[in-house]
């Protein structure tokens, strides 16, 4: 359901600030997926680890180049070896 325009806030009277980054909620606007969410990313990082005990970072961590400019925050790459 689209609420109607009359309702919806414009950029110069909206109060809400941008974050860093996007994350579960909390509350009632709790993510009813977070925890499948979480489940998997420990899946993934266990298999990969377990897989590819040898990989790492190809880069420093400070010369990562990260995005600060839009709505969802992380890394443009990240740059790996084994």
């Amino acid at each position: 359901m689209t609420r109607p325009s009359s309702r919806t806030p414009t950029p110069s009277t909206s109060t809400a600030t941008p974050g860093p980054h996007l994350a579960f909620g909390h509350g009632p606007h709790q993510c009813l997926g977070q925890n499948l969410a979480r489940i998997e990313l420990q899946v993934v990082f266990d298999t990969l680890f377990r897989r590819i005990p040898t990989i790492e970072l190809a880069k420093p961590v400070s010369d990562l180049p990260f995005k600060d400019n839009v709505s969802v925050y992380g890394m443009y790459s990240l740059p790996v070896t084994w």
